[in-house]
């Protein structure tokens, strides 16, 4: 069980990877763990989108409403 369900993370992984690579820029932030996963899978990956991660953060459980506030700031703030 243990090794199927770490296989399944990291292909999710891989796919997020994939999926992110024609952004300009990155900011992950979250409660759990998986954001320090996804920021080693994209540093392991030694693509281009390494250098778009701008900033990872541990954050609480949060309401769309207060995720969309905190992406507009860090963007106003580094911008």
């Amino acid at each position: 069980f243990e090794e199927r369900k770490k296989h399944q993370m990291n292909n999710f992984l891989k796919d997020v990877v994939t999926s992110v690579q024609e952004s300009d820029e990155l900011y992950l932030f979250g409660p759990a763990e998986t954001k320090i996963k996804l920021q080693q899978k994209i540093n392991d990956a030694k693509s281009a989108t390494n250098s778009k991660l701008k900033l990872v953060e541990t954050a609480d459980n949060m309401t769309s409403n207060q995720i969309v506030a905190k992406v507009k700031k860090f963007y106003s703030e580094i911008h």
